[in-house]
């Protein structure tokens, strides 16, 4: 093992649970800057304390390399205030495989692996993003029935000013009866109403649904053609999401990932980028960069 340095140092005391998770938020701003790598473990960076509050295992794992050439094991047991930061001389078998095989991958760019299943930490996430998408479509069909019901029985008086516009455009007759006695609104409606929960469960739910009954997850690396910054406005409708990574044509269709570039800038100096994601639904379950500028 390498000596250690300003970035890797360990604490040389008994460790405790304060000094996990300052070094695990730490070594995750650094594996960003690109200072460090992850290499892999029980669960993601970013649902790492939300996982080890969940109890689901009696222990947990993470294995960073650090700039230096240091590999470093860090872990922490649900039962115990004494966690674990140590350097290793290499990575686990389980580990060292995995990233192997993701260097097979990256001999054949624009042919992603398709036939590997779903984790079971995965399905737990598309099943949240279900139950989330059909509560979605419950709202929606609400909500339109709702706006059926006053449209049916707005005052003549207030329809005649909202077709205002329309009539000087298209010479259309004033309105003289009820919408409830107007056969064809009566049927547009209808139609509304049915097709709207319908086609809303069949842009965010079904392909969800679809993703947790085959359980299949693509696996590839993406060669990036180029980087497209969004303007704040779009970027506020996408929940921050502001840059855009265009892929170059590949098997599995993948065209683009959606990223803030604040929270994630190691993926501006990505040439390529791995991604794990749902072979239907496209949710995306991991991103590590392969090929960058250094």
């Amino acid at each position: 093992m390498k000596k250690s340095c300003k970035y890797c140092a360990i604490p040389n005391r008994e460790l405790t649970s304060k000094d996990y998770f300052d070094k695990i938020e730490l070594w995750s701003r650094y594996v960003k800057e690109g200072l460090f790598e992850f290499k892999g473990g029980d669960t993601s960076l970013a649902d790492l304390r939300e996982e080890i509050s969940g109890e689901e295992k009696f222990a947990y794992y993470h294995y960073f390399k650090c700039d230096c050439g240091n590999y470093i094991r860090t872990g922490v047991c649900i039962r115990s205030s004494v966690p674990i930061l140590e350097y290793i001389n290499e990575l686990p078998a389980e580990i060292d495989k995995d990233l192997q095989n993701l260097e097979k991958v990256s001999s054949s760019l624009n042919q992603p692996e398709i036939g590997h299943k779903l984790l079971d930490t995965e399905i737990k996430i598309l099943k949240e993003k279900y139950n989330e998408s059909i509560q979605n479509v419950k709202k929606i069909s609400v909500i339109t029935i709702l706006i059926a019901v006053i449209a049916l029985f707005l005052p003549i008086e207030l329809w005649n000013i909202i077709i205002i516009p329309r009539k000087r455009l298209h010479n259309l007759p004033e309105i003289v009866e009820p919408m409830y006695e107007n056969v064809s609104m009566i049927i547009i409606l209808i139609i509304i109403v049915t097709l709207t929960p319908i086609l809303t469960y069949y842009g965010f739910s079904y392909l969800i649904k679809k993703d947790l009954k085959y359980k299949d997850k693509i696996r590839g690396i993406y060669k990036i053609e180029r980087i497209e910054n969004l303007s704040k406005m779009v970027a506020k409708k996408l929940d921050g999401l502001d840059t855009v990574l265009h892929f170059e044509k590949n098997e599995s269709k993948i065209k683009k990932h959606l990223f803030n570039k604040s929270k994630n800038p190691e993926l501006l100096k990505a040439k390529s980028i791995l991604i794990e994601c749902s072979k239907y639904s496209r949710t995306i379950f991991k991103e590590k960069i392969i090929i960058d500028d250094k």
